[in-house]
């Protein structure tokens, strides 16, 4: 172990090149032997043994540019496949001003292996290293980045304790801010969800509105550190970025929303005309319609075959409209 920590990000600048070769020989005799004792218990698992002979080790990348690849390999007893380090090269490396994503199969080793080892490399005190992920993973990955970075690798996994329920006064921002840069200066991973960007987002502006300006200053220099320095590894971007994920933060006195009750009671009647005359039309016109009766109390599903049926359907409906506006033009109500 006195030896391998070596490999660690923390002593690996201290080495000369000699030095540097010496104990990444050393490890990949490591990672030789520990391959050669999974060999020969996997005698009588044929198709495994097959698996594991189809995958030598180190063939497209080199231990001496990422020794806490190599250690990582060693503490886990494990070889990295040559799929999962190509995955791992594109996701370090994306091309200049654009994203890398990627679509892993089941099994690949994407939380085991391809992530930690990605984060590492990205933690080199230039960037901060933050892993994005949704809160129902948020323990199994911190489990998952604890186990794989926190031994040998030597590498802290930070928190970002942010929530709308939190009462940050200027001391506690500041923390924060410290925090976050002794996660990069260090070479931490700051492990986030969507929620914590979001409300810290909301938090900046909701200070400075209120007049928390000293608080909000230090949101703002943390939101500026994110901009700047961040390199963001998001784990099942899919969710995490859709469109309809949103978080609301709500202020002053509760009241109604705007155009109420109108704007769902207009919705509600104009479905009522709708069902109303998409019978009559239908016997108007039989093969421009399709009308299916529900249940008692259900909508019935309406298609629209062609434009006379879409025409007679609108024409009914703007008629009726008509009249309840002459009766009543600051209320729609159906007589």
């Amino acid at each position: 172990m006195v030896f391998l920590d070596r490999l660690s990000h923390n002593r690996w600048s201290c080495l000369n090149k000699d030095w540097k070769r010496a104990f990444v020989i050393y490890g990949r005799s490591i990672t030789a032997l520990q391959r050669a004792e999974r060999l020969v218990n996997l005698l009588h698992k044929p198709d495994a043994l097959a698996k594991e002979l189809g995958n030598p080790g180190h063939t497209n990348w080199d231990p001496l540019q990422f020794p806490e690849t190599l250690l990582l390999e060693i503490e886990n007893g494990i070889l990295i496949r040559d799929v999962q380090e190509s995955i791992a090269q594109i996701m370090r490396n994306p091309a200049p001003g654009r994203n890398a994503v990627m679509q892993l199969n089941m099994g690949e080793g994407k939380l085991s292996v391809i992530i930690p080892i990605v984060a590492a490399d990205l933690a080199n005190r230039s960037y901060l290293a933050c892993v994005l992920v949704a809160k129902p993973q948020s323990r199994q990955m911190l489990q998952m980045l604890v186990a794989k970075l926190g031994g040998l690798l030597d590498r802290r996994i930070y928190h970002m304790p942010i929530a709308r329920s939190l009462k940050l006064g200027g001391q506690e921002a500041e923390e924060i801010e410290r925090m976050c840069n002794e996660c990069m200066c260090h070479g931490g991973v700051l492990l986030v969800q969507p929620e914590h960007i979001i409300s810290l987002k909301l938090m900046c502006l909701e200070c400075f509105i209120a007049g928390k300006e000293t608080v909000g200053r230090s949101l703002l220099r943390i939101l500026d550190l994110f901009r700047k320095f961040c390199r963001d590894i998001v784990d099942e971007s899919d969710e995490n970025f859709n469109v309809k994920f949103e978080l609301i933060y709500t202020m002053g006195d509760q009241r109604p929303i705007e155009h109420s009750p109108h704007r769902w009671m207009i919705i509600q009647e104009l479905l009522d005309l709708a069902q109303r005359y998409a019978p009559l039309v239908q016997n108007q016109h039989p093969h421009s319609i399709e009308v299916s009766e529900n249940q008692h109390g259900g909508f019935p599903r309406i298609r629209l075959l062609d434009d006379d049926g879409e025409q007679a359907l609108l024409e009914h409906m703007s008629i009726k409209l008509g009249l309840m506006v002459r009766l009543n033009s600051s209320q729609l109500t159906i007589t």
